[in-house]
């Protein structure tokens, strides 16, 4: 399939220096820092409107994940309903918070990140809902490498045959990398896929090594029912652009999905992550993508 953009890309310009305001020439105590963070009121939610034009909204409030709806465009909202009935450390910060997908059968499906008490640890996490909303499953942690490490960021998809699709950034390569001492820049991304309506999912595959460590992935699905999935890559020695993989299932080196294709060509250097990525979304064969250009 001939993948066609629009002639221009949409850029916001931001002045990159306030993003690490800290003097880099003090030690952080990235624990107490962390602590801090989990301690404090996690606020982010997510709307989404279905084919019915429900509103339906997750939110997070003292450690569960909140689902309710509007069918008057947001003037009220149904009681909310809990997905998690035991406490968590649910992240809803920024592009860490939870995601909600109502599906074609009425089924609700939410994903989001468990934070861990290590800095930047965490667990991707599901749940799903086949009464309309009314009630949700017992999440399920679907990254299968649950060492205290990363594995945040998640993006939730599902095509028309109904398969659910989650993609996330994951350290495990990194930290294998560094048990042997070989370098390993930035860390991986990586996906899962449930093809019996959220029951289970198969084995995590990696999508591509190297993306940037902080920055959100979007997904959308293709006029052939594939995810298309865009994310800050670390490309050349550092080098954070663009890149897009279709999660087709072909297999490419060092059992990766087919190679990432570059998008953007800033040539962005720089040591560190913005905590910005990309959006997404596909009208026929044309690929809108929009990123924000640092200057």
């Amino acid at each position: 399939m001939e993948l066609r953009f629009l002639p221009g890309l949409f850029f916001s310009y931001l002045l990159f220096s306030t993003v690490y305001a800290a003097d880099q020439s003090k030690p952080h105590d990235m624990s107490k820092m962390w602590q801090k963070s989990l301690s404090s009121r996690q606020i982010s939610a997510t709307a989404v409107f279905d084919e019915q034009g429900t509103l339906w909204l997750a939110r997070v409030e003292d450690g569960h994940v909140l689902v309710s709806n509007s069918s008057d465009q947001g003037k009220s909202f149904s009681d909310p309903v809990e997905v998690n009935q035991q406490v968590e450390a649910v992240a809803a910060s920024g592009e860490t918070r939870p995601k909600i997908l109502r599906a074609n059968n009425g089924n609700i499906y939410i994903a989001y990140t468990q934070s861990l008490d290590t800095p930047f640890a965490g667990n991707i996490r599901f749940s799903r809902s086949v009464d309309g909303g009314k009630s949700f499953s017992t999440p399920i942690t679907v990254n299968d490498n649950l060492d205290p490490i990363t594995h945040r960021f998640e993006t939730l998809g599902i095509n028309a045959r109904g398969q659910i699709f989650l993609v996330w950034l994951d350290k495990r390569d990194a930290v294998a990398a560094k048990s042997k001492g070989e370098q390993y820049s930035g860390i991986a991304l990586y996906s899962a896929m449930s093809d019996d309506e959220g029951k289970s999912f198969h084995a995590n595959t990696k999508v591509a090594d190297h993306t940037c460590e902080c920055c959100r992935v979007a997904m959308a699905i293709d006029n052939t029912d594939t995810p298309v999935i865009v994310w800050r890559h670390i490309f050349g020695k550092n080098v954070r652009d663009h890149g897009l993989a279709r999660l087709d299932g072909s297999m490419g080196k060092n059992g990766a999905e087919s190679q990432v294709q570059r998008v953007t060509f800033e040539n962005w250097e720089v040591d560190a992550c913005p905590h910005h990525g990309p959006a997404l979304t596909i009208t026929g064969d044309v690929y809108h993508l929009t990123e924000i250009l640092f200057g």
